[in-house]
């Protein structure tokens, strides 16, 4: 009876000692003793707050063109001068950041929780069923993300929608191994055994019992999928293949100063740096959540 009560106890605390131990110490607070954390925070926080809340402050349209003032210098009337189309560069630049930086954020959202889905199906239910869905993963990712790419959106178009789900389809597999490996671990722990002797069903033990000590790996591997999907988005927007004009994205931005790039360097050098930094922070961002969520870390 003894044994019995103490599986119940630890099934309704609903996860093992250490990750109810990490539990009690803030992530935020470790993450902010991160130098790295901290340099990464300090880049994206402006980066959003200019991107989401610069264009109700600055009202200029990014699409009003004016070829009598093409490639303008910088002005009051135009803080970072004009584009080849007289076209201001500030609201472009804000707007742009906007569309890059959702498909980032999105495009993630979608990676991650298709690799969760399958990841935690195949970790949880041994047989047939892992078999099949890591077969699938593997095979998924024998394929050059890029190319997968091209390939989807030559059948399906690239409207923004089709951009950020076909670019948030390339990188799940990435999130599936991770999880899938994590769910692994977890299969065979007491807190599960405990939950299955208390008659709990598979899908209950595995989203409300394993997920969420799947989840802080998850999110480190997230982190880095925003920064591949900007990059990946932009890289398809400097070839004529994401995001389109008028609409506005530091991709596309950099394909239009391609021909400008002695007469207003400007043009090229301010998305650019854009996407060089956000990719950069997010990196950085990753690799000092790898660290605070590490049960290791912990107690530090």
């Amino acid at each position: 009876m003894a044994d019995v009560a103490e599986l119940t106890v630890l099934a309704e605390q609903g996860g093992p000692p250490s990750a109810r131990r990490s539990g009690r110490r803030s992530p935020l607070r470790r993450l902010m003793r991160q130098r790295m954390g901290v340099l990464a925070l300090t880049l994206l926080i402006p980066l959003y707050l200019a991107a989401f809340v610069g264009p109700l402050a600055y009202r200029a349209s990014p699409t009003k063109t004016d070829p009598l003032h093409a490639n303008a210098a910088v002005s009051r009337a135009h803080p970072l001068g004009t584009d080849e189309l007289g076209r201001d560069e500030l609201a472009r630049l804000l707007h742009g950041g906007r569309v890059t930086l959702s498909v980032g954020l999105v495009s993630m959202v979608v990676a991650l929780a298709v690799g969760l889905l399958v990841g935690g199906v195949a970790g949880y239910y041994a047989g047939w069923v892992e078999i099949a869905l890591m077969r699938f993963v593997d095979m998924f990712m024998s394929i050059p993300p890029f190319f997968l790419i091209l390939v989807e959106l030559a059948v399906f178009g690239n409207s923004p929608v089709i951009v950020i789900v076909v670019v948030g389809l390339s990188y799940w597999g990435q999130i599936a191994r991770v999880v899938y490996a994590e769910f692994l671990r977890f299969r065979q722990a007491d807190f599960v055994e405990a939950m299955s002797a208390l008659g709990a069903r598979g899908p209950r033990i595995l989203f409300r019992h394993i997920l969420p000590q799947v989840v802080p790996s998850a999110v480190v591997l997230a982190t880095l999928v925003i920064a591949w999907s900007i990059l990946t988005a932009a890289a398809l927007s400097y070839l004529g293949l994401g995001i389109q004009p008028p609409l506005a994205s530091w991709g596309n931005m950099l394909q239009n100063a391609q021909s400008y790039i002695w007469l207003d360097t400007k043009l090229a050098v301010f998305p650019g740096v854009l996407i060089g930094v956000s990719v950069l922070s997010f990196n950085l961002l990753g690799n000092a959540l790898r660290d605070v969520l590490d049960p290791r870390n912990a107690g530090q």
